[in-house]
């Protein structure tokens, strides 16, 4: 069951809000929040440099 769902992300929707698979396209989208300290301040820590890249972060996790 969980090698389906790593292989076939689900697109969940509700009234608010729609989660679905992240991929490559969103990476643009997502560099006006994703490098900020503030974002990774509830991590208990700053963002790396590589977190500040939303492209590399992107491929790397969609290559794994």
């Amino acid at each position: 069951m969980l090698k389906d769902y790593k292989e076939n992300k689900p697109t969940i929707e509700a009234n608010r809000v729609i989660l679905k698979p992240m991929v490559v396209e969103h990476a643009a989208d997502l560099k006006q929040w994703l490098g900020l300290d503030e974002i990774y301040t509830y991590w208990g820590r700053k963002a790396t440099s590589g977190e500040k890249n939303s492209e590399t972060m992107f491929k790397k996790s969609l290559s794994s």
